[in-house]
């Protein structure tokens, strides 16, 4: 009897797999399970814009000729404030930092020249202020406004009051006006009499306000944008015209069910404006609002963030904010370009506020342990590095068999990195050194989850090759 010895035994398949880039244009994905390796699950403290893992934001301190800037002994800043004022002796502007210190005072540096805070008043005020630049009779100004003490003008260092100001709450200037929302009264917005925003005496020809009684609850934020006013509420937006005569002023009501709208992270970015609700993120061109990056929206769940605040700063969104990540509630800044829609959180900063500085020192200035700090692209918070984090989805890699080999994985980086790979919830790590290195791997799974790790100040991580080997009948 003869038998036939060619038996048709199953032939392994080899296959390589490449990321394009660590973030390709809106690919955050919230899905469990992902298919591509490159659809990131977390992102802290690295920027990956232009397709690389790179440093994301950091912090340092601002220093005037090597030295710190101080408050008095004890004295801590809580807010900050940008007082753009133009030096008309020097011909010149001689921009400042205004801080609402821990002794509820307020003080001032000159930007580039301060070795240290000055007091501004001995006044104290019981709460932080809003404040807004105004050029009122030819002279560069910063209006406050205290909750509970009222409105101020800060011309260079003299503070007057406004007696006959509102309690305002939020301002912005539109058409030489003074428009307002109020502290106590929810439903009122007010306008001060044109070109003058230290008169709000109620008639015709001066300043008024307009009753705004319905169903989208308080009035928050006001923003001139796109050549109306917009009033951000409780739960919608409403839209006043604004030129010219107050008798000509209307109001429309948008109807937005966003939810609870947090007031500060209302933003202008460009042609639109982006804000913060209790349930996400939120895009708005004057007309329309589309809810964006829901990658987010599980991190936002129960918390609270009233005291979130944003910022626009060379066509990025810079927004401080509280997330929550495994229980445990986290200051982090969400960094989100708007030409490429690529976000990312920087984590570990401990930033309590920020503001922009649009003069000729343009930045982003920042509170951060009682000191006053630049945002910056180190990826530290003052000399420390921050601990960097890149982890994908769980992906099965679009191969056909639930059981594959990962044979090795290539990857080019400029400084020392960790590589987690978790292989069916097992995992293992790699400590990979500065260079192009191969990991020859062998790991026998289904699932598979990556994570890389950097601990130094400047990595730059290039896309890395996956390789696998692969029997299509699962036979092993």
């Amino acid at each position: 009897m003869i038998y036939d010895t060619n038996l048709n035994a199953p032939s392994v398949t080899k296959r390589k797999i490449s990321l394009n880039s660590f973030l390709t244009k809106g690919s955050i994905s919230s899905d469990e399970m992902l298919s591509n390796p490159g659809d990131v699950a977390l992102l802290f403290n690295f920027d990956c814009l232009d397709g690389t893992l790179k440093s994301g934001i950091g912090l340092k301190e601002y220093l005037n000729n090597g030295k710190s800037i101080t408050l008095n002994e004890g004295v801590t800043p809580l807010k900050l404030y940008y007082y753009k004022r133009f030096d008309a002796t020097l011909k010149k502007y001689s921009d400042r930092i205004v801080v609402y210190g821990s002794d509820k005072r307020l003080y001032y540096i000159t930007l580039g020249k301060d070795t240290g805070f000055k007091l501004i008043t001995g006044l104290i005020f019981s709460t932080p202020p809003i404040a807004i630049n105004y050029n009122f009779s030819d002279e560069d100004v910063l209006i406050l406004s205290f909750k509970n003490e009222g409105l101020y003008v800060l011309n260079d260092t003299t503070l007057k009051k406004v007696d006959t100001a509102p309690k305002i709450s939020s301002m912005c200037i539109h058409s030489e006006r003074l428009f307002a929302t109020t502290s106590g009264d929810g439903t009122a917005l007010w306008f001060s009499d044109d070109f003058n925003p230290t008169n709000w005496s109620v008639s015709l020809d001066e300043a008024g306000y307009i009753e705004l009684p319905d169903e989208r609850g308080e009035l928050l934020k006001v923003v001139s944008f796109l050549d109306y006013v917009f009033v951000f509420r409780s739960y919608g937006i409403s839209r006043i015209y604004a030129y010219g005569d107050q008798t000509e002023f209307s109001v429309d009501n948008l109807f937005n069910n966003v939810g609870k709208i947090y007031a500060n992270t209302v933003t202008e970015c460009g042609g639109y404006i982006i804000f913060l609700t209790s349930s996400g993120f939120y895009r708005f061109n004057g007309i329309d609002t589309v809810k964006i990056l829901p990658f987010y929206d599980r991190f936002l769940k129960g918390v609270n963030n009233d005291d979130a605040k944003g910022v626009f700063y060379n066509g990025k969104l810079y927004l401080n904010l509280n997330m929550k990540f495994n229980s445990k509630i986290e200051n982090v800044v969400l960094i989100y370009d708007l030409e490429s829609k690529v976000p990312y959180i920087a984590k570990g900063l401990k930033i309590d506020d920020l503001e922009l500085v649009s003069g000729e020192d343009y930045n982003v200035y920042a509170i951060s342990n009682g000191k006053l700090s630049l945002i910056d692209n180190s990826g530290k918070r003052f000399l420390k590095p921050l601990k960097k984090i890149w982890e994908s989805g769980e992906t099965d890699f679009s191969i056909e068999t639930d059981k594959k080999k990962l044979d090795k994985i290539r990857i080019t980086t400029s400084e020392d990195i960790a590589i987690y790979v978790i292989v069916d919830g097992k995992t293992y790590i790699y400590n990979v050194s500065g260079g192009t290195s191969i990991l020859k791997l062998n790991l026998y799974g289904s699932i598979f989850k990556f994570k890389i790790i950097s601990y130094t100040k400047n990595p730059k991580i290039l896309k890395p090759s996956f390789f696998f080997s692969y029997i299509k009948e699962s036979l092993w």
